[in-house]
């Protein structure tokens, strides 16, 4: 049995995408955290009651930041697309970036996936992950036949 959130590293062969597959897709490739200068970072704390996740994202938009849970598998994203044009003394300048960071954790067995809420507030992702509430049995006397 394990305890609490575990990071899903793919360079281990534990994620979703070995780095061998990554580089059949060289945007793929560099945008792994290996090679992200700028790496979505992240805290996890456990208390009695919950799992807390905090991660750092500033600069985005609530609305381009995903949080979803399948199979067991806690999944944060964020995506940013910029366009600037800039025209001004004779020059003319056109950017475009589209950033992607994204994490992953493996849930913990005692973790409430039904209950998971997510908060965004100056820069910061708070991901309160709730323990399941499993009653205690009482103990009881087992006859011997």
């Amino acid at each position: 049995m394990r305890s609490g959130l575990i990071p899903i590293n793919p360079l281990r062969g534990d994620g979703v995408t070995s780095l061998f597959d990554m580089m059949t897709d060289l945007d793929r490739f560099f945008s792994h955290p290996l090679f992200n200068l700028n790496p979505l970072r992240t805290d996890i704390r456990e208390t009695d009651n919950e799992y807390l996740v905090e991660a750092e994202i500033p600069g985005m938009e609530k609305q381009d930041i995903k949080v979803s849970v399948h199979d067991g598998v806690l999944a944060i994203r964020a995506e940013r697309n910029t366009d600037v044009k800039e025209e001004r003394n004779g020059y003319i300048r056109r950017e475009r970036s589209v950033g992607t960071v994204e994490r992953r954790f493996a849930l913990a067995e005692d973790a409430d996936e039904e209950h998971i809420e997510a908060r965004y507030e100056n820069g910061i992702l708070r991901v309160i992950i709730p323990k399941a509430k499993r009653p205690g049995k009482a103990p009881r006397e087992i006859q011997i036949h």
